[in-house]
């Protein structure tokens, strides 16, 4: 099972199968392909630039770029035009990696490859595995699109996208196992005022309403909500209060497997769901007493639901024209007129609601994926998904064949389940506009002090049997650390972690004892953050040993207390 986006730390236990540093891209990995002189020299250009990305070398690296490249991916955030833009990103990126003796513990895997070339021009797309690690392992899978060009120097990228964290069985070319799907929330008193503390830590939450808020962090939601839970998850001062909502496929079958193994039951689901919105839910107790939710999310398909609406598509380029009539085909969830936008062999990629089932490479399998595991996954009305997509940075290169279009998208949810996502596309279309490729890849990232919900932790007082019952709950393989076991999602970790109640005052049975833990540039500056709003920094510990700044192997910490004095924790990772 492949894991989290090569920028996160943490991993699952799985070491480098190549010496750190490393690419590899051998040729029986090039499934598609041209004359031999075409595809060694795209072979090498591609190897090329993976070398030195992991080589941190940033003059070769924008070497191997057109002067106005695009490259789109979510960890440099806006689409980057121009080897300038890269430049000024592409040391970030690399601050995040985990090292070994100086150099980035990481090697590349380049998997089959379909490379074709148009005149001076190519198109490449190929699978990239990664694995390494030096205190923590991990391994991960991204699907890349590239357009090259040749010129005096050789082959240049003049286009770019990554869609990283997937999980695609390459070898039986069939989809992976699902990931965990979860949500955290907090406990608040006063909205506003847990507000004004978090929109500087997160940036502008994806909906607002006089009970609750959310953040998207690019995978999980953290969310803020008064009173949840009939008071059972309630702000303990000083000390961890979130809980995780776990997405789960089926839950009366859950509940019934839950009963079998006498889990406790809180506030009545034993018998009946609770709901939020069309969604049910349950409230169970883990065998320290953590309180978790178990949710089933049910889209509705309304009858008199809102018309989808799209916006940005008034340019006259005939391209950019037929970008705009695909994505309001795909709003209207119109079988008919995607089938005369779309060529036969058109290949089609899109991980904003799974990231398991690859890239369909024919116009069926991509109408058949649509119905089944995409529009479902959006309440809908009787014109298509009530939803509003606005497009913007639209731009339009000419190529040998066609054109390729490029665009920054935001997708914003008008029905029962509100949600905001942005995403990154890139469409190619031959010269009759008809679509041959496409490729949507979710791009939202924390736009304040925060890069990434990290991991959580639960407190427990037996971590093996607290780690027998999320297994079996999860159904998932764990991981192990000091003192903590760990669970993946494609962007977080929900944890479980040591504690005792005499020394720690936690867990107290029967209600929320969790924390967050957010990824930060700057310890410094969550710690400046805290000290203007009012934070107080105990000690608990379970989880620090020291008020402040903590400082241990690889990383610093702060723990912390927001606006409403739910204790949360910030982690710098150190080169």
């Amino acid at each position: 099972m492949h894991m989290k986006k090569i920028l996160l730390l943490l991993a699952l236990g799985a070491s480098a199968w190549a010496k750190p540093a490393e690419v590899q891209f051998p040729l029986p990995e090039v499934v598609e392909g041209q004359a031999e002189a075409d595809r060694d020299g795209l072979r090498q250009a591609i190897q090329n630039y993976w070398q030195a990305y992991l080589d941190e070398d940033s003059p070769r690296l924008l070497a191997s770029l057109q002067p106005d490249v695009t490259r789109m991916c979510k960890q440099a955030g806006p689409a980057q035009h121009g080897r300038d833009q890269v430049a000024r990103q592409i040391t970030d990126e690399w601050s995040a990696f985990e090292r070994k003796q100086g150099k980035i513990a990481t090697c590349f895997r380049i998997r089959q490859a379909s490379l074709h070339r148009q005149g001076k021009s190519a198109y490449a797309s190929y699978w990239l595995e990664s694995k390494g690690g030096d205190r923590w392992d991990y391994s991960d899978q991204a699907l890349i699109f590239q357009t090259l060009v040749h010129t005096r120097e050789g082959w240049q990228i003049s286009h770019q996208i990554e869609s990283w964290s997937l999980d695609y069985d390459l070898d039986q070319q069939s989809p992976g196992t699902p990931t965990l799907e979860f949500d955290y929330v907090y406990p608040v008193a006063h909205l506003p005022r847990a507000l004004k503390y978090y929109q500087p830590v997160m940036g502008q939450p994806e909906w607002v309403n006089d009970r609750a808020a959310s953040f998207n962090l690019g995978g999980p939601r953290f969310q803020l909500r008064v009173d949840p839970l009939e008071g059972k998850a309630s702000c303990r001062p000083g000390f961890p209060s979130g809980y995780a909502v776990f997405y789960v496929s089926d839950l009366m079958t859950l509940q019934q497997r839950l009963k079998r193994t006498n889990t406790p039951f809180l506030l009545g689901t034993q018998t009946r769901p609770l709901y939020q919105g069309p969604d049910p839910y349950l409230v169970v107790a883990d065998p320290s007493g953590n309180l978790a939710v178990l949710m089933e999310r049910r889209f509705v398909k309304a009858k008199d639901g809102l018309p989808p609406q799209v916006n940005g598509f008034e340019g006259k380029n005939p391209y950019e024209q037929a970008a705009g009539r695909v994505a309001r085909a795909w709003m209207a969830t119109s079988e008919q007129q995607l089938q005369a936008l779309v060529r036969p062999d058109c290949r089609w990629f899109d991980d904003r609601r799974t990231r398991v089932l690859g890239q369909q490479k024919d116009r069926s399998a991509t109408l058949e994926v649509l119905k089944s595991a995409y529009w479902t996954r959006y309440d809908r009305g009787p014109q298509g998904v009530e939803a509003r997509l606005s497009a913007r940075d639209i731009r339009v290169s000419p190529q040998p064949d066609g054109a390729l279009v490029t665009y920054q998208a935001r997708l914003t949810g008008l029905g029962r389940h509100p949600f905001g996502e942005s995403f990154l596309v890139v469409q190619r279309f031959d010269r009759q506009l008809r679509l041959a490729e496409s490729y949507m890849v979710a791009n939202d990232k924390p736009s304040g002090l925060v890069r990434d919900l990290d991991y959580t932790g639960y407190p427990v007082t037996d971590l093996k049997s607290a780690g027998d019952f999320y297994s079996k709950l999860l159904q998932l393989e764990r991981y192990e650390d000091t003192d903590y076991l760990g669970w993946w999602s494609n962007f977080a970790v929900f944890g479980i972690y040591k504690a005792r109640l005499s020394e720690d005052e936690l867990p107290l049975s029967g209600r929320s004892n969790g924390y967050a833990s957010f990824w930060v540039a700057s310890a410094e500056q969550a710690l400046r953050h805290a000290q203007k709003h009012g934070g107080r920094f105990p000690v608990i510990p379970a989880i620090n040993s020291s008020s402040g700044i903590s400082r241990e192997p690889g990383y610093r910490q702060l723990y912390t207390t927001d606006s409403e004095c739910n204790g949360l924790l910030f982690t710098e990772y150190r080169r």
